[in-house]
């Protein structure tokens, strides 16, 4: 389940957030693999190996009925985010446009990332 989850978990946190989401579901997965057997462990202890395999194993069917949870809202969750990322997107190119309008941003207002033509025709009789 972990390439799946970081991959839901990548599509649904805006740019700003990935890095604490995937940073998070890492640490708890490389806990789980440490602490889990130490804790199965004491289950064989205190209930025996076959009741600690028992209530080990039960353990996953709260994992799978969350991750069965996940098809009715991960459509909608990543449709918002993508919803987000193109006002997010919108506004940024907006914001590019009037500063280079009012010539603020030192280039043309022909465009939001105008390259002036000189540089393009150097670059490209340099690549041929």
């Amino acid at each position: 389940a972990g390439p799946n989850l970081r991959a839901i978990m990548l599509n649904v946190n805006t740019p700003e957030t990935r890095g604490v989401a995937v940073a998070l579901q890492s640490v708890t997965d490389d806990l789980g693999r440490g602490l889990g057997p130490v804790i199965v462990a004491g289950f064989i202890s205190v209930l025996g190996r076959q009741g600690a395999f028992n209530l080990s194993i039960a353990g996953w069917v709260p994992c799978g009925l969350m991750l069965c949870c996940l098809m009715f809202t991960m459509r909608k969750d990543e449709e918002q985010m993508q919803q987000r990322l193109a006002k997010t997107a919108a506004s940024m190119l907006q914001q590019i446009q009037v500063t280079q309008s009012s010539g603020a941003g030192g280039g043309t207002a022909g465009g939001p990332l105008s390259v002036p033509a000189d540089s393009s025709s150097s670059s490209s009789s340099s690549s041929s």
